[in-house]
């Protein structure tokens, strides 16, 4: 199994800017072993599925559904195969308004499209 380090991204501080996606494709079964980011995070991972450890929650997410996970949470990323994943990272200040805990979100149709672009 593969071990992973956690994306850079997400420990990106820079007021000029609030929102950093990043996309990552990866050929083999793997693991991202537990970490936290300084902004929060959405996970989505547009046509795997992969699991995501958050204390002792697992949720398993398909390409219908994502996981918001906030600022400086400790998580857990892992898949049984082949895995794409794309995240979206929001500066503390902006995401404040949403949530506080992690939630786990099913995608619509267009929402799935905005995050594929």
């Amino acid at each position: 199994m593969l071990i992973l380090s956690n994306s850079s991204e997400g420990q990106l501080v820079d007021p000029e800017k609030w929102i950093v996606s990043s996309a990552a494709n990866i050929q083999e079964e793997h693991k991202i072993p537990a970490h936290q980011h300084h902004r929060a995070q959405l996970l989505f991972a547009p046509r795997s599925h992969v699991q995501v450890t958050i204390a002792d929650k697992t949720w398993a997410l398909t390409p219908r559904h994502a996981i918001w996970i906030p600022a400086n949470i400790n998580h857990e990323v892992s898949s049984a195969g082949a895995a794409q994943y794309r995240c979206i990272f929001i500066e503390p200040m902006a995401a404040n308004c949403l949530f506080h805990e992690p939630q786990f979100l099913q995608l619509t149709s267009i929402f799935t499209a905005l995050i594929n672009e």
